[in-house]
């Protein structure tokens, strides 16, 4: 795939964009979770108002007519895979944090 589109209302600290990422993928989404943190919007992907279908539709649709655009994006893209944990640290991140819930409940 060259797009992740992303269409959740709700996320926390949401997995699949953030591997998309490392492989250099496009990412559309809603403005969800932390990914402001990692997506600069209309460089390196779409951070969009939540609930605004027509304009998801509209900038997915633009993207996908736009493979050039799509490759340019993905390079950007791909210059941020730095600013994110790998998956064995998130994977980390989440035993700990399980443990911590398990032990104080």
């Amino acid at each position: 795939f060259d797009i992740l589109a992303l269409c959740s209302h709700s996320e926390g600290f949401p997995l699949a964009p953030r591997e998309a990422i490392l492989f250099g993928k496009l990412i559309i989404t809603y403005d969800v979770g932390d990914l402001k943190n990692i997506i600069t919007n209309g460089k390196n992907g779409f951070i969009l108002p939540i609930g605004n279908k027509k304009y998801y539709g509209e900038i997915l649709v633009k993207m996908l007519n736009n493979p050039l655009k799509i490759l340019e994006m993905q390079k950007k893209s791909l210059k941020n895979v730095g600013l994110i944990k790998s998956i064995d640290e998130m994977t980390g991140d989440y035993i700990e944090i399980l443990e911590d819930i398990i032990k104080n409940g």
